[in-house]
């Protein structure tokens, strides 16, 4: 996602393979979500696919304007655009009573209510931490 050259201190570079790596690896569980439920509910499944692809042209488009802002603002969009994607789409599952239908590991799948703070513990903690590393940087270009 990104590098930095602490020699230079140089602003953290754009990595393709990092950013997309995260975009994908944030939303993959989305299109896997709507291809599991398509046999049951084509409604519901195109709705969470329609989510999944919202949150990469979130990604796409930040992407295309990575050279007019930083990877940490960038990421933070990025986290916000999975998170109210993936709280839709929990919604919406679980409104049409097929949460149940994915289930993790072939055992109990948590609940809905856990599954909606679970995806906000985790983007929050995320969001913190590319706020930090911000600051961190820079404090440290201010050197």
């Amino acid at each position: 996602m990104l590098t930095s050259d602490s020699r230079n201190d140089r602003p953290p570079a754009w990595n393709a393979g990092g950013w997309f790596g995260a975009q994908l690896g944030g939303t993959l569980w989305l299109a896997i979500s709507a291809a599991v439920l398509a046999p049951r509910s084509a409604a519901v499944a195109g709705e969470v696919f329609a989510f999944f692809l919202a949150a990469n042209l979130v990604g796409i488009v930040l992407w295309r304007r990575r050279s007019r802002m930083s990877i940490f603002p960038a990421m933070q969009i990025l986290l916000a655009a999975i998170w109210s994607c993936g709280i839709a789409a929990i919604f919406f599952i679980d409104r049409a009573g097929l949460w149940e239908t994915l289930t993790v590991g072939g055992g109990n799948n948590i609940p809905a209510p856990r599954a909606y703070a679970m995806l906000t513990v985790l983007v929050v903690a995320l969001g913190l931490i590319f706020r930090v590393l911000a600051r961190k940087h820079s404090a440290g270009s201010r050197h």
